[in-house]
């Protein structure tokens, strides 16, 4: 996060009460006290229920999820007045973690002048806020004073150079500097190394300086290590970049992680895990979508559906060599960061956090830090309480009530069970007592719980409930089968005795699969694999129609698609004729090029024969962006805005015969 000049001026916050309403038992927050209310009018329950199944006879896995806040500029303070002691309270019964920095964000300079006795006021004052809050004690070391990151350095601190990594000669400085942090305060226990590899990105590389980092991280693991083993340390607090949104919203003109971390990410990460000299957790952060991204192309019903990527990347992680099952933070995680030109609505920020806390905790997610909690400003940034420095502020908004469900139900060591939803825009996480439900729609939703329960969901509503003890019931089948026809294929010519074969399947099973002939009944299979012998001499040479159906205990049935072959029990010459396959080739831009990205370029390509292409289809990373069928034979592309990325271009030809080719690949790189 970027930082504002240090200035005086903390602020605070109103308790509020929490009621419990009638539907259900369930619990919402309601508009008292300061609570923006997360329950809204329920919704006529319909026809069309959304099913959602909860079995507390089957266990999923226990929680090991804690939530947080990191204390920046403007935070509740440490005084007396009502909004800063109710602040306080909300932040104590709310949330378990608590952050500060060393330098910056409210804090410092400690050390401004090498040699000179520290100044520990700042961050004194963070730490005894953090101790006020009942907070289990987080400080980041990050970032450094001026002399040690500015070559330059004459005196003072310049607070734009905030963001300067330090200096190789001055690293035993900064864990030094480390060491006398962890030695003050010998009750804060988890310390994160560095932010968002801050001054470190190398630009010969195109990636972070991993190396250098770990250098830094190595110092201060050993020299606070030294005086304080019973420290937590972590990093390596990297930003996890790309958005996910090829995969899930088909952008695929956009850039994206489908693993979903990048292989520069990847490559930083495992050479910290190698070289480190230890960790007692991983800590990184991310982005709802990467900073480079065209922003329209995600509003708010786009941008939520991004949210699984929050635990993909907990999973991806734990599957590395290197990962010695270390706890992993979220130290920053964002939907919409630094909202300045688009205010998404309270109620939707709640649910995206929701759904966000949801994927980190079931991905198996420790710790998730809210940065900010306090709305500073005119707009509200995701945060979780209104500003105290403002007559009638602390104020919680429903962000708050999302963060004090997990704190209150679903932290370390609850046992979460099975509970699935019909549609995958209603997220549900279940205990032995409760149940949250997230609308992740901008529409009310009805749905029916264990097929007996009915519950209403507002737009963007989140909802905890009492969860509910009757089992699942059985509710009519009314799947169908699948069936498909799999021998003979599309256009085949046969003859002779022919063996027709299906595959078919059924969530409740398959108890008989019927072949047609030309729309007559031919034979009836009752076990797999499903087929029967087609003596073809038994029919007249031509044309044909092979069909199959499958039935199931409950009285569905499907049809597959009709399959259609040719009958040939008169021997005659078939010799086929045979056509060559033309031949495409790019020729613009040539392989190897720099194409100037956000910018639109014109794919060219000559051909063998243009007398028998039907088409042509022009992909980019395998991603078809044009189809012509015109000689000749071109596509305009508009290059993505990411730099420094490299395309693959390729064209697939289809001529008159049905037969394919595809041109040489050529690859160009976005400047």
């Amino acid at each position: 996060m970027k930082h504002i000049p240090l200035k005086n001026g903390f602020v605070s916050v109103v308790v509020a009460s929490i009621l419990a309403v009638l539907l259900l038992s369930s619990v919402t927050f309601l508009a008292k006290k300061g609570y923006e209310s997360l329950d809204k009018e329920p919704s006529v329950l319909g026809a069309e229920d959304i099913r959602v199944t909860i079995d507390l006879n089957t266990p999923t896995m226990k929680s090991d999820f804690n939530v947080g806040v990191t204390h920046t500029q403007y935070t509740v303070g440490t005084g007396s007045s009502t909004a800063e002691v109710s602040g306080r309270e909300l932040l104590k019964n709310g949330l378990t973690y608590a952050n500060a920095h060393v330098h910056g964000w409210g804090v410092g300079p400690i050390n401004e002048t090498p040699g000179q006795p520290f100044n520990w006021s700042t961050l004194d004052a963070r730490v005894n806020l953090m101790r006020m809050t009942g907070s289990t004690m987080v400080i980041t070391f990050c970032c450094g004073p001026t002399w040690m990151v500015d070559p330059n350095w004459t005196s003072g601190t310049d607070w734009t150079k905030l963001e300067y990594g330090i200096l190789p000669e001055h690293e035993q400085d900064y864990a030094n500097l480390a060491k006398e942090v962890a030695l003050r305060y010998p009750d804060v226990k988890y310390f994160q190394v560095w932010n968002e590899m801050k001054g470190l990105w190398n630009s010969s590389t195109n990636n972070w300086d991993y190396q250098r980092y770990t250098s830094l991280y190595n110092k201060i693991w050993d020299t606070v290590k030294a005086v304080r083993p019973d420290a937590n340390i972590g990093g390596p607090y990297l930003k996890i970049e790309g958005s996910g949104g090829n995969t899930d919203l088909g952008l695929a003109s956009h850039w994206y992680t489908n693993k979903p971390i990048t292989s520069r990410n990847r490559e930083v990460i495992e050479y910290w895990m190698a070289n480190k000299r230890g960790a007692d957790f991983i800590t990184i952060d991310r982005n709802s979508i990467d900073g480079d991204e065209n922003w329209s192309d995600y509003p708010e019903d786009k941008r939520i559906k991004l949210t699984h990527w929050f635990g993909d990347v907990i999973r991806q992680i734990k599957t590395y060599s290197g990962y010695k099952g270390e706890p992993i933070w979220m130290a920053e995680d964002y939907i919409w960061k630094n909202a300045d030109t688009f205010q998404p609505t309270n109620e939707y920020q709640a649910a995206a956090l929701a759904s966000m806390l949801y994927h980190e905790m079931t991905g198996g997610g420790a710790v998730s830090l809210r940065w900010g909690p306090m709305k500073s400003g005119s707009l509200n940034k995701e945060n979780l309480f209104t500003d105290t420095r403002v007559s009638g502020g602390g104020q919680a908004l429903p962000a708050y009530a999302v963060y004090k469900y997990f704190h209150d139900y679903f932290g370390p060591n609850t046992q979460l069970f099975q509970a699935t939803s019909s549609f995958p825009d209603v997220e549900v996480v279940s205990s032995a007592s409760k149940t949250l439900l997230i609308n992740k729609t901008p529409s009310p939703l009805n749905l029916l719980i264990n097929n007996v329960v009915p519950v209403s969901l507002a737009a963007y509503e989140v909802k905890l409930m009492d969860t509910p003890t009757s089992a699942p019931t059985a509710s009519p089948d009314t799947t169908a089968p699948t069936v498909s026809l799999v021998s003979p294929q599309e256009g085949a010519v046969v003859s002779g005795v022919v063996a027709v074969s299906a595959e078919a399947s059924d969530n409740t099973g398959v108890i008989k699969v019927e072949f047609y002939v030309d729309g007559s009944l031919s034979n009836t299979d009752t076990a797999a694999p499903y087929s029967f012998s087609w003596d073809t001499s038994a029919s007249t040479d031509g044309a044909h129609t092979l069909g199959a159906r499958a039935h199931d205990s409950s009285n569905n049935s499907t049809a597959a698609i009709p399959v259609s072959v040719s009958t040939l029990n008169t021997v005659s010459d078939t010799t086929p004729t045979t056509t060559p396959v033309a031949t495409i080739t790019i020729t613009n831009p040539t392989d190897g090029s720099v194409v100037k990205r956000s910018s639109s370029i014109k794919i060219d390509t000559t051909v063998s024969d243009y007398s028998t292409i039907a088409k042509t289809e022009f992909l980019v990373n395998a991603v078809i962006k044009c189809t012509d069928t015109s000689y000749p034979y071109s596509c305009t592309w508009k290059v993505p805005g990411r730099k420094n990325e490299m395309y693959r271009l390729v064209v697939k030809l289809y001529d008159s015969a049905g037969n394919t080719v595809m041109s040489t690949p050529v690859t160009v790189t976005a400047k």
